[in-house]
């Protein structure tokens, strides 16, 4: 490559490459959070659907057994915040358990 731009050639043609993906990159915010799970009658499904979509609170996975079991990625205190205020949710909560730490994206 240098045979052909010279040190100076190549270190243009890296830079301005470089510049170029930054322009085209894409900002993706993430902060620690958690998995958990909830469980909820099949009656309460809806309303917690809702509840969600209205608190940007990203559904990973849905289990239609017995019960509802969702399984979801949330911000610590917004849980911490769920649990607390659950007597005045719409839905009912049955169950519920963390499942682990991890980092999610923060719409």
């Amino acid at each position: 490559m240098e045979y052909y731009f010279g040190t100076g050639g190549l270190v243009r043609a890296y830079s301005e490459t470089l510049q170029k993906a930054i322009e085209n990159s894409i900002v993706i915010n993430k902060d620690l959070g958690i998995e958990a799970k909830i469980q909820v009658s099949y009656s309460d499904f809806s309303k917690l659907q809702y509840y969600f979509n209205k608190n940007e609170i990203k559904i990973i996975n849905t289990d239609f057994n017995e019960n509802v079991e969702v399984t979801f990625e949330i911000i610590r205190e917004k849980f911490e915040k769920i649990l607390k205020n659950k007597e005045n949710l719409a839905f009912k909560i049955i169950e519920s358990s963390v499942i682990g730490g991890k980092y999610i994206q923060i719409l």
